[in-house]
Formats: structure tokens, sequence, C-alpha cells
């Protein structure tokens, strides 16, 4: 029984994907085996991963493509180890990451917790171009402004700990987000199989119900500030995808969290269905449609209202914000107006 399994679900990615694997099979910890699940590719990634002589690798081709959160189920199927982890076919592991992981885990002595890490992000040429924090921005968030101190901080390995209770709480009343990054969370196997996997109807954003149902089951929440993973930006990775969607697919899964956990679960966290509800209308309705018409753009505002009034009209229209936002559509084209007027201003002096 290999200590982790690191699982890389693939869909046309063989650009990237070697990258990806040569990054786990260096890895200073080989404890691991690695399953890939490619998703009826019509590249050449199948004969790309056939071409590497390790036995640690299995290959899971389907004959037809599944969908995203489908894939993520059957590239975990098969899986042996302790511990898990799903690493995106464009990402990479940096050489520390699972060593670094494994310390964290033994320190602990206790199988229950989830590990989370800071990510470098890089561009398709593998260059470091930024960076994104172990914990995201609505725990970041929640913590700092209710001053809420870690249970326990390991300076060497520059971790945190955190009840599962207050990462939930920061997540169900912000923005519904995943605890954190994708690829760089890694959780037990026991608790995986007792959740019967990702089985998510999450268009966009599988990863952040299954980070949710996965905290419900009451893990330490570890967060180590270092770089252990890279994220790949690109022009057709997830991000990219989701920005080309106009945003109805991630409102669409953001309005079915709202609406996924019961009483008893909420109840768990000191959290009513009323707080999932106003947090959807005040973050990704109000205020995502203030900022959008404050940049002139009016349609945007328009079709986050008209979302907004057909997820939660009582919550929507009997608002005195609803009466801004309605006025800020009027006047948004004058906004547009000025901000091209200033941008065109700003080349002729350039």
């Amino acid at each position: 029984m290999p200590f982790f399994s690191v699982c890389i679900p693939n869909f046309n990615y063989s650009n990237f994907l070697k990258l990806t694997i040569e990054s786990v099979l260096s890895q200073s910890f080989q404890d691991f085996e690695i399953i890939v699940s490619d998703n009826a590719s019509t590249d050449d990634s199948v004969q790309m991963i056939k071409a590497i002589n390790d036995s640690r690798i299995t290959l899971i081709e389907n004959q037809v493509n599944l969908g995203f959160s489908p894939n993520l189920d059957k590239c975990t199927q098969v899986a042996k180890g302790k511990f898990m982890i799903l690493l995106s076919s464009d990402d990479v592991m940096f050489p520390m990451a699972l060593e670094t992981i494994y310390q964290v885990i033994f320190n602990n002595q206790n199988e229950n917790l989830v590990v989370m890490t800071a990510c470098g992000v890089i561009n398709s040429g593998g260059d470091r171009i930024g960076s994104k924090r172990a914990m995201t921005g609505d725990v970041f968030t929640y913590i700092k402004k209710n001053q809420i101190a870690p249970l326990n901080v390991n300076d060497n390995l520059q971790s945190e700990t955190y009840e599962s209770k207050t990462v939930l709480k920061a997540l169900l009343t912000g923005t519904f987000q995943p605890a954190g990054q994708f690829l760089a969370t890694c959780y037990p196997s026991s608790i995986f199989r007792k959740l019967d996997g990702y089985r998510s109807i999450m268009a966009v954003h599988p990863d952040a119900h299954f980070s949710h149902r996965l905290l419900f089951q009451n893990p330490l929440v570890i967060y180590v500030n270092q770089e252990l993973f890279g994220y790949r930006v690109h022009e057709a990775n997830n991000l990219a995808a989701t920005i080309k969607m106009s945003n109805i697919k991630y409102l669409t899964d953001s309005y079915l969290l709202s609406k996924q956990y019961d009483r008893a679960q909420l109840q768990s966290i000191d959290l009513q269905s009323e707080d999932l509800e106003n947090a959807f209308v005040n973050h990704l309705i109000y205020k995502d449609a203030f900022w959008a018409l404050t940049r002139g753009h009016t349609m945007k505002g328009l079709r986050l209202l008209s979302f907004g009034v057909a997820a939660y009209p009582n919550k929507v229209l009997w608002n005195v914000k609803f009466i801004i936002i309605n006025i800020m559509i009027l006047i948004s084209p004058i906004s547009g107006f000025v901000i091209k007027l200033k941008k065109i201003s700003r080349k002729a002096n350039n």
C-alpha cells in the first residue's frame, strides 16, 4: 500500500501531461502511486503515458468523455494510498511537496486531517508569475476579520491548524469557495471512501462541493504556507474557460451550493439555511453586480440581478440594494463611456 495516491484526470493536455507526471516521479519522497484517467483524449496523451516506463503509473482509458466531475471519480476508484491528491494534468508538484506533506501528517500523529499548501502560479513555459495562498480568500478574510487564532502553529513547516467548523463557516457565509487549492489538497482515502467520491452535479466547481462535504467530516485543517505545487495559467485551462462562460455556470453552481446542505449539517457549524441564502445574494449578486456596473459592464450587472431575482426573489426584490443597483444600471452606459474616454486619453498621452 503506497502512502500517497496521486490521481491525475486528463483530457487533451499531452503538451503538459508529461511534465506533470515527471514532477511526481522526481519527488524526494518516493512512496506513492500515480493514476491517470484519460477522458477519451483526441491528442497523443495515451501514447505519451504508455511510453513512460514506470510500474507505479496506472492508466485508465475512458472510451467516451465522461465529463469533468465523473472523471475525477474514475481517476480515484482504484487508488490504494493512505492519502490522496488530485493533481490537474497541466499542473506540477515541486520536488519537496510529498515529503513536506508527509512530515505534517507524521508530526500530528493523526490521520483525520486535511493538508492544503500554497502554490506558485506558472505560465505555459513554466516560469513563475505569481502565487496562491494555501487558504482561499473566503477563509483568509473570515479569519482576519474575526481575529481567529490557529489551534497550532509549526514554524519549521510554516503551517497553521484550524478546526474544520471555522473553515466551513468562512466558506458558507462567503462565496462558497473550496477551502484550499484543488491541486494542493491532500486528504485521507478513508474519508474519501466514506463520501463515496466526488459524485458532484457542479459544472464548474465540483472541488468546492467536495471540499465542503470533506470538512463536514470534521477533520483538522492544516494550511502549509509553502509553495509546494505549480498552478499553470494558460489559454485552455479551467480558469480561462470559466471566464469565457460569462459567469452563468459559476452562478448556477453557487446557487446549488447555497441549497445543498441540510439543517443538521448546518446546525453542526452554527449556521442556518438563511445564512447561505444571504451569502449568495449579498456576495454573488449585489456585490458582483456593483463592481461590474462601476466598470461600465451593464449587461453583466443586469444578468447578475436577473439571476438573483430568479433564485431568491424575496431576498432580492425587497432589498434597498435592488433600487441602488437598478439606478446604477440606468447610469452605467455613462460610466462605460467615461472609462473608454479615459483609456483613449491614456493611450494618446503615451
